[in-house]
């Protein structure tokens, strides 16, 4: 719909020495159906975006609403252990676009400028994060979000996410 966004993401990411991979194959992350009470087209949908996701080392979206969608995956495959496994591989690395840049990456300045006074808005699904027993801190970035990206980034012996070169 907004192809502009994806564009500037993939931009920022290849900026910070991120290789994006965008898999042909995805679709919407079905969380119109799933908020509609359509269980099993969800399924469907998120089937699609679990296999085109698979193999990613990271998943990142500029939606905060899609990726609090693909955490709820768990609960569409809870009675089916190959998804669910899937469902929380695919939920432990997918991030939102500016959590990603500074929870993995340790982004803190990108040299941009805007003269102008702004107002942040965390995202809904923020707020959300102390029902799940996370501090808001820990899910917003606190710093100045359908497409998602697949990234491949080189990791540490430590296995956290640092940028190429």
């Amino acid at each position: 719909m907004f192809p502009s966004v994806g564009e500037a993401m993939v931009r920022l990411l290849e900026r910070q020495g991120v290789r994006v991979e965008f898999p042909e194959g995805q679709t919407c992350c079905g969380q119109p159906a799933f908020n509609s009470g359509y269980w099993d087209d969800a399924r469907t949908a998120a089937r699609n975006v679990l296999d085109a996701f698979d193999d990613s080392d990271f998943v990142i979206a500029p939606s905060g609403s899609c990726v609090y969608m693909l955490h709820h995956y768990r609960e569409l495959f809870k009675d089916d252990p190959k998804r669910l496994g899937q469902a929380e591989r695919l939920a432990a690395k997918t991030y939102e676009f500016s959590q990603f840049l500074v929870q993995v990456l340790g982004v803190r300045d990108l040299g941009a400028y805007f003269p102008h006074k702004v107002t942040y808005h965390p995202p809904v699904t923020a707020a959300g994060c102390s029902a799940s027993g996370k501090s808001r801190s820990s899910c917003s970035p606190r710093c100045a979000g359908s497409n998602s990206f697949r990234c491949r980034s080189p990791k540490t012996a430590a296995g956290s996410a640092a940028p190429s070169p």
